[in-house]
């Protein structure tokens, strides 16, 4: 078979050293103006002599759509931002931003199209970027305290998430699983994912929960045989409908346990204020979601140019939603956004949404791609390569939930799907849709 023939070229071992160093310093960032990770960095320097060298390889591996939405981001990116006249600095941040995912999946291409088996290796450098990143070149507001010399406050402020515990113990957990899927005891994945449950539920994430209870259900149903993971591919609509019960059974467990005492009680609180409107799964799904929604409905107003990047709420957006459909958390979060960024953007918290909102058709068309994509893998490939399904599980409920309610902040992590989305359909349309046994 002809990609059992490619493998027999011995990639060479460098790709998998790569993939782990970019992984482990995926996490650690340095501040130039924005931020930026040290391996994004890297990549961005790398990435030119890469794509010239590799430009061969790009319509036989199915790359050329992406690098085509990409391209074109960028470019609608920096035209958004001549046109609605941003600042510099927002200018720089919000072009940075295609910019650097397209150099990052022209560099993870390079070191996985020779054996899509590697990504393993940039995953456990992700894990490893975890642990560096509490003690050296730490994100977000951390880092920025570590700048001014208060280390032992960056370091408090990164374990003091209250979601850090259960991401840390989520990579490692769950690392074995997605890496060495076949070689994985049933029961030992079953038992990490239940464990990574409860502490999500435990600490409030709802998301969290919800994610890890709709990989648990598609692993507890394909095990590890391949002839039940080909069931999910000819099965669609009823796996659906079975992910759909569980959404709903996990609804009616939050219920309990917010109602019943075992959340903490600053959950519980905040579980009361999201059915101050009502408890319909509609209703829950909106309250502490309104910045999708504010996003999507200025997105709409522009929906070709754009507003911008970081753009100003000059128009009102968040006061009307606020005041027809807003509850009280999500006025409080939209407040406390503002006085925190001393500046009134419009909200978004959404990949798709955010850079429909500030880079017009071009943003949303390559999320758009990315959704697909990421459905087409769902639906039809999840059982082509038996190693990466759980891989696939739990990646992809991750994604479905995050490209629509979180911002894009885990890059790296996310453009390893990306490209391996569209590695694994090249292995599928090579084997004539057969199952490669690795």
């Amino acid at each position: 078979m002809r990609f059992m023939a490619q493998l027999e070229e011995k990639p060479p071992k460098t790709d998998a050293f790569w993939l782990f160093m970019i992984g482990c310093f995926s996490l650690t960032q340095l501040k130039f103006g924005a931020k930026i990770g040290i391996s994004e960095l890297a990549m961005v320097l790398a990435a030119p002599a890469l794509y010239f060298r590799n430009l061969r390889y790009y319509r036989q591996d199915g790359m050329l759509p992406m690098l085509s939405l990409l391209f074109l981001w960028c470019i609608g990116a920096a035209f958004a931002d001549w046109y609605n006249e941003s600042v510099l600095f927002q200018w720089m941040r919000g072009v940075s931003v295609p910019l650097i995912v397209f150099a990052t999946v022209v560099c993870l291409h390079n070191f996985l199209r020779r054996d899509i088996r590697n990504y393993k290796w940039i995953l456990l450098g992700l894990v490893c970027s975890q642990v560096i990143s509490i003690f050296v070149f730490q994100r977000g507001g951390a880092g920025d305290m570590a700048a001014e010399g208060d280390i032992a406050g960056a370091v408090e402020k990164v374990v003091g998430y209250k979601l850090f515990w259960v991401n840390m113990i989520q990579g490692w957990t769950l690392l074995p699983i997605q890496t060495l899927y076949m070689k994985t005891p049933f029961p030992y994945m079953i038992g990490a994912l239940l464990l990574n449950g409860f502490m999500a539920a435990k600490s409030g994430g709802r998301s969290a929960f919800l994610i890890v209870m709709a990989s648990l259900t598609l692993i507890a149903f394909a095990r590890r045989k391949v002839r039940l993971m080909i069931v999910i591919k000819n099965h669609l609509i009823l796996i659906v409908c079975i992910l759909a019960v569980c959404g709903y059974l996990v609804k009616l467990g939050y219920q309990y346990a917010a109602m019943h005492g075992i959340l903490e009680e600053e959950e519980v609180r905040k579980y009361e204020r999201q059915t101050s409107e009502g408890d319909s799964a509609l209703k829950m799904l909106m309250a502490g979601r309104a910045h999708f929604f504010i996003g999507a409905i200025a997105a709409l107003d522009k929906p070709i140019i754009g507003h911008g990047s970081w753009a100003i709420d000059d128009h009102g957006y968040s006061i009307d939603f606020l005041d027809k459909y807003g509850s009280e958390l999500d006025r409080n979060m939209i407040m406390t956004e503002r006085m925190e960024l001393g500046m009134a953007i419009i909200p978004s918290h959404s990949h798709i949404v955010c850079y429909w909102l500030w880079h017009g058709i071009f943003g949303f068309a390559f999320w758009a791609y990315i959704i697909f994509l990421a459905g087409r893998t769902f639906a039809r490939y999840m059982h082509v390569v038996p190693e990466m399904f759980g891989y696939w599980a739990i990646m992809l409920p991750y994604f479905f939930w995050h490209v629509l309610f979180s911002p894009f902040g885990l890059r790296t992590e996310e453009c390893v799907l990306f490209v391996c989305m569209v590695l694994l359909h090249k292995i599928a349309r090579q084997e004539g849709m057969m199952t490669w046994r690795a």
